[in-house]
């Protein structure tokens, strides 16, 4: 009998250990969204420009280039 005690106490032990743990970790998930709603920034998508298009300019150096 008290060794079927001693494991019960073990057991919850570690599952009291475990439930803070989870608690820790809901609280912190929580803080994390409630400031990433709250956030001043915004995400704003915007095209880049091909970096492989040629420029009016990058012929002008080609150009100048096969001249000399």
């Amino acid at each position: 009998m008290t060794t079927l005690m001693m494991i019960c106490t073990i057991i919850s032990i570690i599952s009291f250990i475990f439930s803070m743990f989870a608690l820790a970790l809901g609280t912190y998930a929580a803080v994390i969204v409630i400031a990433l709603r709250n956030s001043t920034h915004k995400i704003e998508w915007r095209p880049i420009e091909d970096p492989f298009k040629n420029t009016e300019e990058d012929e002008e150096d080609l150009m100048d280039e096969e001249r000399i």
